[in-house]
């Protein structure tokens, strides 16, 4: 077999290791979405930052496909906000503003990065706050 592989993987599949982002299957897929869930899945992949490009788009193909209509609507605010405002939310070097915290796709991000988010402390499993 091939024994060199790992040295010649894309610089992007070490980063997503290196940052822990899970290998997983990807079962979204743009042309099987209705318009609303396209719009969403093609904003996650859009984003003005390449780290952001990765986080975002890696949770939303992985999720989407679970998420009802309000969720979509609930996704489509967060994408609204720009890689500056939600880049240090995310890294938790920034509080989490409380409006943020009611978003249960927000939330859900948050443990989809990291289940031991600071602002996961104060959010019951299940609930937004």
């Amino acid at each position: 077999m091939w024994s060199g592989w790992g040295k010649r993987l894309p610089r992007l599949v070490r980063i997503s290791r290196a940052v822990g982002i899970r290998a997983e299957p990807v079962t979204c897929k743009l042309s099987l979405l209705d318009a609303a869930r396209s719009e969403v899945l093609w904003k996650s992949r859009n984003r003005d930052w390449m780290e952001m490009n990765l986080v975002l788009s890696n949770f939303v193909e992985r999720s989407l496909h679970n998420f009802n209509d309000e969720q979509v609507e609930l996704l489509a605010q967060l994408l609204q906000k720009s890689d500056v405002e939600l880049y240090p939310w995310l890294s938790g070097r920034s509080p989490v503003p409380i409006e943020m915290l009611q978003n249960d796709v927000f939330v859900l991000l948050l443990g989809y990065i990291n289940s031991h988010h600071p602002a996961l402390k104060h959010i019951q499993p299940g609930h937004a706050t």
